[in-house]
């Protein structure tokens, strides 16, 4: 089920409001059976309810494959998704130019990845559930 969108940052799980998505499959943006075959991901661009624009596919409703994320507040998700969560390879870019590359599992930063926080700190390294974690390191810039 998608989520409203109350958290804001590069966990946040999006996929804009239930309804906005439904007006998206009666338009015929979403996904589409046809007789003997399972689902197709399509490829869509669209406005969401709170402002934030996805362009890429959907499969049966949801983020689902590549896609491009710009949120409202002006921080954009570029990467692979499943189930309207962040998952694979993908990159986040903060409105201030902080940025995170790096791999993605089930909407959080997980495994190998790479942040820099205002060209002044970049970590590369092991990340679990949104945090470093395991080996890593941390260069300080001048």
């Amino acid at each position: 089920d998608l989520q409203d969108d109350a958290d804001v940052g590069p966990n946040r799980r999006v996929a804009g409001s239930a309804d906005a998505l439904l007006d998206a499959a009666i338009a015929g943006l979403a996904a589409v059976v046809l007789e003997g075959e399972g689902p197709r991901r399509e490829h869509v661009s669209m406005q969401l309810g709170n402002s934030d624009f996805y362009e890429g596919e959907v499969l049966q409703g949801q983020m689902d494959g590549q896609g491009h994320y710009t949120f409202a507040d002006g921080n954009v998700y570029v990467g692979a998704w499943r189930k309207g969560k962040k998952h694979g390879s993908g990159s986040f870019t903060w409105a201030n130019g902080d940025s995170y590359e790096g791999e993605w599992e089930d909407g959080q930063m997980s495994g190998k990845g790479r942040i820099v926080l205002r060209n002044r700190l970049t970590y590369d390294g092991e990340w679990r559930e949104g945090k470093c974690h395991g080996k890593g390191q941390c260069r300080y810039h001048s």
